[in-house]
C-alpha cells in the first residue's frame, strides 16, 4: 500500500482494520437443535435436532427382534421412539412377568395365611 503511494498512517489504519475486522460469529446455536452458520447464511441442524427430541417419561414396551425379549422405550416429541438405556447389569422385565410374580406372591401369602 505504501509502495503504491498511500501515506503510512492511512496504510497502517487500513491494514489493522482488515487484520482485526470482525468475522461472523461462526456457528450460532439458535435453540431446539437448530444451528445457524453466520459465515454462509445457512441453517444447519444438529443430529436429532430441528424438532425437539426430548423423550417423555411414560414407558412404551418394545420387543427386541433379535432376542425376542421386551425392552423399554420412550416416545419423543418428534414422534420417534427410542430404546431406553439401562444401567450395566440390569435387564428389563416385561409387565406380564411383574404381574405374574406379584400374583404368585399374593396367592402364596393368602394360601399360607388361610392354612
Amino acid at each position: 500500500m505504501v509502495a503504491a503511494g498511500m501515506p503510512v498512517e492511512e496504510a497502517w489504519k487500513t491494514y489493522t482494520q482488515q487484520k482485526y475486522a470482525q468475522k461472523g460469529q461462526g456457528i450460532v446455536n439458535a435453540g431446539g437443535g437448530n444451528l445457524y452458520d453466520s459465515a454462509t447464511g445457512q441453517w444447519l441442524s444438529a443430529p436429532g435436532g430441528g424438532v425437539s427430541s426430548k423423550a417423555g417419561l411414560q414407558m412404551v414396551w418394545l420387543r427386541d427382534m433379535k432376542t425376542g425379549k421386551p425392552v423399554p422405550g420412550q416416545l419423543r416429541q418428534d414422534g420417534s421412539i427410542v430404546k431406553s438405556s439401562l444401567p450395566d447389569g440390569v435387564e428389563a422385565v416385561a409387565p406380564y412377568d411383574v404381574n405374574f410374580d406379584k400374583a404368585s406372591g399374593t396367592a402364596a401369602g393368602t394360601g399360607a395365611a388361610g392354612g
